[in-house]
């Protein structure tokens, strides 16, 4: 997930596609796109009647870049300090705000639904899994730490009281892996509680985030080495494909 084919950055509509598009998020209202390109973030239009808008200008990579539920900020992370921190900017640009100040550094995964709060993903205390899903909070002070098993790709459910996520331990370039390694999919309550296992496969789940009614949870896992789109209720139990591709 996170490639975009849109108008090129610096290129006419008439001109090939540009490569190299990364971290490809909607604005609520579907009509742009905001995306990674050569270390800054674009927005462009999705109907391609509009070259694409530099929103950052910075030597440090700005990356993963995530639209606030009102469509008004751009949340993204940036290495312009000693690690990779949070920073947000206005959907039109502006003067980037640092939020987060920790050599850690984070990798961004999602907002809450009121806009209040960020999941990020960072290694702020020792543990054997290395990185854990912490919440920050946009008004200031400590992120708080919701998992403690080596969590991954949080998301929110609607309501933001409970967060799905990835737990495993195989690298994800390894294709067809299957194993105790494997990654599964977890739900959490955001205020802290005992992890629930959604599913129970050899192969991995990733990616998982909630329908907009909290019911179903949609998440892309990889059969023989092919990766395909499939939901399931949010509360576990059987897995349905919805994409059928063959490679």
């Amino acid at each position: 997930l996170g490639l975009a084919v849109v108008a090129a950055p610096a290129a006419d509509a008439a001109d090939k596609p540009t490569l190299g598009l990364r971290y490809a998020t909607l604005t609520p209202d579907n009509q742009h796109v905001v995306f990674a390109y050569r270390g800054d973030i674009w927005i462009a239009p999705v109907d391609g009647k509009a070259r694409a808008r530099r929103l950052t200008i910075h030597e440090a990579q700005d990356t993963i870049p995530r639209v606030s539920p009102d469509g008004k900020t751009i949340a993204f992370i940036s290495r312009r300090g000693v690690g990779y921190d949070v920073y947000t900017i206005g959907i039109d640009g502006g003067m980037p705000k640092r939020v987060t100040f920790h050599s850690a550094g984070e990798v961004l995964c999602d907002w809450s639904p009121d806009g209040k709060r960020l999941l990020v993903l960072t290694a702020r205390h020792p543990s054997f899994s290395g990185l854990d899903i912490y919440e920050v909070d946009l008004a200031g002070g400590t992120p708080r730490r919701i998992t403690r098993d080596g969590g991954r790709e949080g998301s929110y459910d609607p309501t933001g009281t409970k967060v799905v996520y990835v737990r495993g331990f195989t690298p994800i370039y390894r294709d067809n892996y299957t194993g105790s390694a494997n990654f599964d999919i977890y739900t959490v309550d955001a205020p802290g509680a005992l992890p629930k296992q959604l599913t129970q496969t050899d192969g991995n789940e990733r990616w998982p985030v909630f329908s907009k009614d909290g019911k179903t949870i949609w998440f892309v896992a990889e059969e023989k080495g092919v990766a395909n789109f499939y939901a399931m209720s949010a509360e576990g139990g059987k897995r349905t494909q919805v994409t059928k591709f063959k490679q």
